[in-house]
């Protein structure tokens, strides 16, 4: 027993001796773990990781005071273009040189008058309206103009774009000052995504290459788009503990009826780039070295084990790309060791 496991050691040495691979067989045919060579398409592709946002969205602001006397939609509505938002009541009108009154005294009663029509008052006379009504007296002689200014009428707001209503946080009956939001209406016909592509991979890719969009915050869908942008200037990440030169990349998704997407969720991409091909694969675990660092793998036939050599390329998830002296439907030992009984011994044995 000890001279067969010393004939077994001494033909593995032979296997990486001086980096040369035997092409001898090595055993009759053995009863080891054998894997099969798979013919394989191969997609180059490049992985990158950014943020996703809806293209053509809005952020809806009053031009001048408002009421909000009724909201038609909540949080999270879905609107189409020229649906009607809320019902708002104008506290000026840009035709009217009336001052604004005091938001927290609107709809307050003064001498009967409402805080609104004392202002517009106030502005005819020329009086300050914070002095309202203590200067009530002086504001008489501009009851006559009084029915020359009308309060602006109820409006509607409208939604400009299609989308998801988001953002929405005021209520009925709260004023609206200049330059405060309503809401943001997020459009749902398009979405732009934007990646970082590392700067020395940046030129395979082309605009109008495909891409898929994946990742956790839009609910493990997966999505389709095409590559619209490609930035010309070159940023710098950290990548662990190196800088990376890293270049932006827009890629435009159009979802498909049931998708839905967060606005500015985290998303995992693939843009892929140029033309399918067709390779060999094996299993990891198939592909030896020997100490010249030359690859190789056991080709297993009725006769036995045979080297040969290989030379790996991309790595397919638990398989990699192999060229070399094989074809598909090949069997090729599943090697950690090779059991010693399978191995030439002196002959005769």
């Amino acid at each position: 027993m000890k001279y067969r496991l010393f004939c077994a050691a001494a033909a593995l040495g032979a296997v990486f001796c001086c980096g040369m691979i035997p092409e001898a067989i090595l055993a009759k045919t053995p009863a080891v773990e054998v894997a099969a060579v798979e013919a394989f398409e191969v997609q180059p592709e490049i992985s990158c990781t950014g943020v996703i946002e809806a293209e053509n969205s809005c952020r809806l602001m009053a031009a001048s005071g408002v009421v909000m006397e009724e909201l038609l939609v909540t949080e999270g509505s879905l609107v189409e273009a020229g649906m009607p938002l809320a019902r708002v009541r104008p506290q000026s009108s840009v035709e009217s040189p009336f001052l604004i009154c005091d938001p927290q005294q609107s709809g307050a009663v003064f001498g009967g008058y409402s805080s609104e029509q004392l202002a517009a008052l106030a502005a005819l006379q020329g009086v300050d309206p914070s002095m309202v009504p203590e200067d009530l007296e002086q504001l008489t002689e501009g009851l006559s103009q009084l029915s020359q200014w009308e309060m602006p009428s109820e409006e509607i707001i409208s939604a400009p774009v299609s989308g998801k209503v988001t953002q929405l946080t005021v209520k009925e009956g709260q004023y609206l000052g200049p330059g405060e939001s309503l809401c943001t209406i997020l459009g749902n016909d398009s979405y732009l995504a934007t990646v970082q592509v590392p700067a020395d991979e940046v030129d395979k890719i082309s605009l109008g290459d495909t891409a898929e969009i994946s990742g956790g915050e839009i609910n493990d869908q997966h999505l389709s788009g095409l590559v619209c942008q490609i930035s010309s200037t070159v940023s710098k990440s950290l990548q662990g503990t190196a800088l990376v030169s890293m270049v932006d990349v827009g890629v435009r998704v159009y979802p498909q009826q049931g998708q839905t997407i967060r606005h500015g969720a985290g998303i995992q991409c693939r843009i892929l780039t140029g033309e399918p091909r067709q390779c060999l694969t094996v299993p990891y675990e198939c592909v030896q070295q020997d100490d010249q660092n030359q690859e190789f793998v056991f080709l297993v036939s009725q006769q036995g084990l045979s080297a040969v050599p290989v030379t790996t390329g991309e790595e397919l998830a638990e398989r990699v790309e192999v060229s070399g002296s094989l074809n598909p439907g090949d069997l090729l030992a599943v090697t950690g060791e090779i059991p010693e009984q399978y191995l030439l011994t002196k002959e005769g044995d």
